[in-house]
C-alpha cells in the first residue's frame, strides 16, 4: 500500500514568537485544550527520554496525570527500568 501522499501540510499552520504566551505552563494548557478540542486520542501522552548507565538513551510513552506551575506530574511504574534511570 502505497501512503506517500498521506502528509498533512504544516506551513499553513505557522508559530509566531509574539503570538506566545510568557508564561510556558499557560501556553502548554493552550495546546493541550487545542490537542482535546480536536479530538486527539490521549493528547496527554507523551515522550520521556532517559539514559542508563551505560550512557544509552532510552525513550518510552507515559500519560501526564496533572500539571501546574510547579511542573508536570506523570506516573509509572517504581519498579520498572524507567523509574530506576529517572
Amino acid at each position: 500500500m502505497d501512503i506517500s501522499d498521506m502528509r498533512r501540510d504544516f506551513e499553513s499552520e505557522g508559530l509566531e514568537r509574539d503570538a506566545l504566551d510568557d508564561n510556558p505552563v499557560r501556553q502548554f494548557q493552550a495546546w493541550f485544550e487545542d490537542a482535546r478540542e480536536a479530538g486527539i486520542l490521549e493528547p496527554n501522552a507523551m515522550s520521556l527520554a532517559t539514559s542508563g548507565g551505560d550512557g544509552m538513551p532510552d525513550i518510552r510513552t507515559v500519560l501526564l496525570k496533572y500539571f501546574d506551575d510547579a511542573g508536570f506530574v506523570f506516573y509509572t511504574n517504581y519498579g520498572s527500568r524507567k523509574a530506576h534511570e529517572l
